[in-house]
């Protein structure tokens, strides 16, 4: 899948009170959690599936809805 199919999906984020990883959600059984990066000197965050860093990227998707 490319990047930018997975940042066109629609997903609703779960906050998980972790400032270091701080939504996550699960996917066809998957767990995937968005991290915060030393944002300006990294890209602001970084998406996890399973533990595997897909990509980076600095603008939160719109179709990406963050749970509080």
């Amino acid at each position: 899948m490319s990047n930018e199919r997975y940042l066109n999906l629609p997903i609703n984020w779960e906050a998980t009170g972790n400032p270091l990883y701080p939504y996550k959600v699960q996917i066809d059984g998957k767990e995937w959690f968005i991290r915060l990066n030393d944002f300006p000197e990294e890209p602001h965050y970084t998406l996890l599936i399973d533990n595997l860093e897909m990509f980076n990227f600095d603008d939160w998707p719109v179709d990406w809805i963050r749970k509080r």
